[in-house]
């Protein structure tokens, strides 16, 4: 039993190898900028030994990569400086040099915002001035700068930084009402915090008796101008709208028949008292001279903005796949706030100008370029609107339509499931090859905008170079659908996965199929030749050696050789045997995948003698465009057959450019020491050019033109001497034809009567070719309600609930309506537990342990194998043995002698036999079995083991536990204070109705029996269309000699005759001696090139 064992227990550890680590780098995480972020890789084990090594990496937002503040350490940790997210990787190494890897995700946000708060009076006289002050807190980030706006026009930007964090505003209101200061600050983020208030500017006296100084912050007067006068210049003093921006203006109060006469930036535009004014976008002085007094406004000030409405504009709109708009807004007074882009009603994408667009002069336009991946196929509206810091708003609308995606609608592997083997470069391709088909509809999508992506989901599965199959398409113009043939194989025996998806102008638009096919084991390939020499050192006698050195099994196993047939091994390598003409040899060759190749050998086919001489039979030096000329004769083999000399059947051929001139099969005799009788010879002439010794050294080979292209003998060609020579020049090129490559595209034609289906294809790139009126579609509209009666609801309070009723009861048109509350602010103070020691409040000192992450487990499952054992036994036999054993035996016998002559006497003498016995023993013996083993893994072993079914679940990685913090902090709530409601509902509007489209119909009859009904009519009729749309699909080429068009042709074939001159070099007379010879070369050029 300890010998079972022994045996047993390498094959276990030599089956399962080493086992990777298993690398846990924890959960994701979300943190804020600044704050240190806690990496804990302690969760990482090896199930087979220890964790040797720890590396972490981290990719920061950037692209750059970075360390922990201890990099081989468990337990580290690092402070994240902008804002984004961080992946960062773990690598544990085991003590066998096994490694595995893990990420987690960090996401860091920016932290807290600024805030900022600002006071100012509550009213305040237009002749004095308002003072504002401001105060901002930064959040997470630094302070950069804050902003100053009155009734949504900046004033200014103040920069601020960590010295300064508050800022002052004094400032005079143009007239009356009510006016809104905001304050902006933003910080090295661009994240913003706003505050305001409001102040009601009242009109201020120009008598001196309502203050002690009504002039000390007002503004100076004009020259000529008095601080009482009374005439006064009326009219807007902000032109908001569409341009042009028009305004009307007059003086009042000033005295009869005096002049007058109203200026714009200090050119006189109008004579007169009132003057309607169009002005340009911007900030304008207006005033008004009656004799040679300057008029301005009530509030003492000149100032007229002309602020237009901002304009849009949508630059482009691109779909499929998905949906790409590019838009723009402009406001000529350079106060742009925000740009919208609106899909079907939604809100897509937002844009807020910011201080830094301002500080870059960016505030007169905003553009930008929105894209979402995916959109649902259909007609959509896309609407851009544009507002000012005056909340003026303009919108521009466009429908476009957005196509289908390419889909696949089928894929899948050719049915060859018996006999495919795994890849291997010396198998015929037909072998291994997985053919797989996928077919696309392509949904009016251009075929060279779409891709199939292939992508392996397993090992050792590849797709087929070029070389071998090149991937290839065909498109199918009337049926729109797309086919792809791609080819895979697996490097060893398994079951390939490969998964497809489609790819449209660079996006993935479908979701991935996945297929699979199935590599079986393969048999050996036996591969010999027949050394007729043999190995002279171990035989001695005639013989025909058999060499399958080249034999090899394309599943890399070991391979074990068999020779039968009269064919025996020799002692140099059993892939080597011996065997005679007479006998029909045969070898057979096993794997370790039980599979098994048998073949009998063929003299014939296996044969091919070697090259004994190889002599030059022209005579040199030559010229670079002369040819040498080669004898080349095999070996003379004598061979065991006379069949064998009349069939076998040699080649030669000078791989190149050489050629064979003459060959042929010679009988003579060999006189090789004791071998001596006929032989077979090959010999001939070959002739390779001279250049094919320009770069290298040629090789001629003879080859069994009946075996294998593998079993060749090859030999280099001597070296020449060449007559050495100058670069050759062209002396003349002239074109003597031309081929053209014309390029002309195809297309596919679409006929719809459809407005949307019109509107589809012209997404997806179809034109109109063709439009052609059909008939008329007459539309019937139905009066319906679309908004009921408007009515008001008038509300009155009570502190308390008899109040309400005894006001009800006197008040019948009077109901009761909601209560609702004032809330009494308090504080508290209350506490929370938190994951880490960060964030507002007090730590209190107290933790407790959390669970973070609940126990891993892994599935294992039960895999069975036969194998044979060798046992020993012991049985009880039974055995025979012989004997010798005495016994008596008493006879009468006859005596003589001399004296009393002849008598009978009795005697008894002890006599020995030869018995046999039988007795049983126990004896030991030895026998084979076949048993079942199994183990538990999360995947097989071996191709050919089995799953018994069973299962088992194992923990791999224990719960992970935390600590969490408890911080106090203060927090305010109110008190409620109730008030009661009485509503009354007072109509402020009538119903409202709506002519509403609900039939169209192309025949006149219809629509007039539809329009009998009193809510219907006839509203519109409208001529229909039929459209005629083409779309190129493509290209075809083609090579003519003569093309309709120049344009057309994408290239030129010339065939040029060449008179090139050689300088040789005379050696004698050591001059250049130029030989001119004659060639006709092919060249391509781009375009289209004329003959001349």
């Amino acid at each position: 039993m300890v010998v079972l064992l022994l045996t047993l227990l390498p094959a276990t550890v030599a089956a399962s190898g080493n086992e990777r680590p298993l690398a846990e780098a924890g959960l994701d995480q979300t943190a804020t900028r600044g704050a240190p972020v806690y990496l804990d890789s302690t969760g990482s084990y090896d199930p087979d030994g220890e964790l040797a090594e720890t590396e972490w990496t981290i990719h920061r937002p950037n692209g750059t990569t970075g360390i922990p503040d201890c990099a081989t350490c468990p337990t580290t940790a690092f402070t994240p400086r902008s804002t984004g997210t961080y992946a960062v990787t773990v690598r544990v190494t085991d003590t066998d040099g096994a490694s595995a890897t893990d990420t987690l995700y960090v996401t860091v946000e920016p932290g807290d915002p600024p805030t900022v708060t600002v006071d100012g009076p509550d009213a305040v006289r237009t002749d004095h001035a308002a003072t504002y002050r401001a105060a901002a807190t930064p959040g997470i980030a630094a302070l950069t700068s804050i902003s100053w706006y009155v009734d949504g026009t900046r004033l200014r930007t103040t920069t601020l930084d960590e010295t300064r964090r508050t800022d002052t505003l004094t400032h005079y209101f143009d007239g009356p009402g009510d006016h809104t200061v905001r304050v902006r600050v933003t910080d090295t983020d661009d994240r913003h915090a706003t505050a305001h208030t409001r102040t009601s500017a009242l009109t201020g006296s120009n008598t001196t008796n309502q203050s002690t100084d009504p002039t000390a912050h007002a503004p100076p007067p004009l020259i000529g101008q008095t601080a009482d006068a009374d005439p006064r210049l009326r009219g807007p003093r902000v032109l908001t709208g569409a341009e042009p921006l028009s305004g009307t203006y007059r003086v009042t109060d000033a005295p009869n028949n005096t002049p007058t006469t109203i200026h714009v930036d200090g050119q006189r535009r109008h004579f007169g008292r009132t003057a309607t004014l169009t002005l340009q976008p911007g900030i304008h002085d207006i005033a008004a001279t009656v004799d040679t007094t300057t008029i301005r406004f009530p509030d003492n000030t000149t100032t007229v903005i002309a602020d237009p409405a901002p304009t849009v504009a949508i630059n482009d709109i691109q779909t499929g796949p998905g949906i790409t708009i590019s838009a723009s807004a402009t406001d000529a007074l350079d106060n742009l706030d925000t740009l919208t882009i609106s899909i079907d009603g939604r809100s897509v994408y937002h844009r807020a100008r910011t201080d830094l667009d301002h500080i870059k002069h960016r505030h007169t336009t905003l553009r930008t370029t929105y894209r979402r991946a995916a959109i649902e196929p259909g007609n959509h509206t896309v609407t851009i609107t544009a507002t000012d810091t005056r909340n003026q708003t303009t919108t521009e609308t466009k429908t476009v339509s957005a196509p289908r995606p390419p889909e696949i609608i089928s894929a899948r592997f050719t049915e060859r499931e018996d006999n495919r083997t795994a890849y291997d470069h010396r198998l015929p391709p037909e072998s291994y090859t997985a053919h797989h088909i996928t077919r696309i509809a392509l949904n009016g999508a251009t075929p060279a905008d779409v891709t199939l992506v292939s992508t392996p989901t397993v090992t050792d599965v590849l797709e087929l170079p070029t070389h071998v199959h090149e991937r290839n398409r065909a498109y199918n113009r009337q049926t729109d659908i797309l086919t792809v043939h791609t080819y895979w194989a697996a490097d060893i025996p398994k079951v390939g996965q490969v998964s497809h998806a489609v790819n449209w102008r660079g996006t993935l638009v479908s979701k991935s199929t996945q297929q699979s096919f199935k590599a079986h084991p393969s048999d050996p390939v036996i591969r010999y030749t027949i050394d007729s020499e043999g190995v002279t050192g171990n035989f001695d006698q005639r013989g025909i050696v058999i060499n399958a050195s080249k034999t090899f099994d394309p599943d890399d196993t070991n391979l074990t050789f068999y020779w039968k047939g009269g064919a025996t091994a020799l002692d140099v390598s059993p892939k080597v045997a011996k065997t005679e003409s007479h006998y029909r040899s045969t070898l057979v060759v096993h794997d370790n995948n039980k599979g098994k190749s048998e073949q009998t050998y063929s003299f014939l086919d296996g044969y091919v003698p070697e090259i004994e001489t190889i002599t030059e039979v022209s005579v040199g030096p030559y010229r670079l465009n002369d040819s040498v000329l080669f004898r080349v004769s095999s070996i003379a083999a004598m061979l065991p057959k006379n069949t064998y000399e009349l069939n076998l059947d040699i080649g030669v051929r000078v791989p190149g450019s050489g050629h064979v001139l003459s060959w042929k099969k010679e009988y003579g005799l060999v006189y090789d020491g004791p071998r001596r009788g006929t032989g077979v010879q090959f010999s001939g002439t070959v002739s390779v050019p001279v250049e094919a010794f320009e770069n290298g050294q040629p090789v001629v080979e003879l080859f069994n033109k009946n075996g294998g292209s593998w079993n060749v003998v090859r030999k280099p060609l001597p070296s020449i001497s060449k007559i050495p020579h100058g670069k050759p020049i062209v002396a003349d090129d002239t074109v003597v034809d031309a081929e053209y490559l014309v390029e002309s595209p195809t297309y596919t034609t679409q006929v719809v009567r459809s407005e949307q289906k019109k509107n589809e294809l012209l997404g997806s790139g179809y034109a109109i070719t063709r439009k052609e009126r059909v008939g008329t579609l007459y539309t019937v509209e139905e009066r319906r309600l679309v908004r009921s009666a408007q009515y008001e609801t008038r509300y009155k309070t009570f502190s308390q609930q008899g109040y309400l009723e005894a006001f009800l009861s006197v008040n019948e048109a009077w109901r009761e309506g909601p209560s609702s509350m004032t809330l009494e602010e308090r504080s508290v103070t209350e506490s929370e537990w938190r994951d880490s020691r960060s964030g507002k409040g007090r730590f209190t000192g107290e933790t407790r342990r959390v669970l973070i992450d609940d126990a891993d487990y892994q599935t294992y499952r039960q895999y069975r194998y036969d194998r044979r054992v060798e046992r020993t036994g012991t049985k009880t036999v039974t055995r025979y043995r012989m004997g010798r054993v005495p016994y008596e035996v008493t006879e009468q016998v006859r005596r003589c002698n001399d004296f009393f002559g002849c008598y009978w006497a009795t005697v008894t003498e002890t006599r020995w036999k030869t018995v046999y016995e039988s007795y049983q023993t126990t004896v030991s013996y030895t026998y084979w079995t076949t048993e079942s083993e199994t183990y538990w893994g999360l995947s097989k072993r071996s191709w050919d083991h089995e799953f018994t079914g069973r299962t088992s679940r194992v923990k791999v990685q224990n719960a992970r536990y935390g600590t969490e913090y408890r911080y106090s902090y203060e927090r305010t709530y109110t008190e409620r204070v109730t008030t009661y409601t009485a509503t009354r509902q007072v109509q402020t509007a009538p119903a409202t109705y709506k002519w509403v489209t609900t039939d169209t119909t192309r025949s006149v009859l219809d629509a007039a029996a539809l329009a009998t009904d009193p809510t219907r009519r006839i509203s519109d009729s409208e001529p229909t269309f039929e459209w005629t749309l083409r779309k190129q699909t493509g290209t075809q080429t083609e090579w003519v000699d003569e093309p309709a068009s120049k344009s057309a042709v994408s290239k030129t074939k010339l065939t040029v005759r060449q008179e090139i001159v050689i300088p040789y070099v005379n050696e004698e007379l050591r001059t250049f001696t130029p030989e001119t010879i004659v060639n006709t070369t092919t060249k391509t050029v781009s375009g289209y090139e004329p003959v001349e």
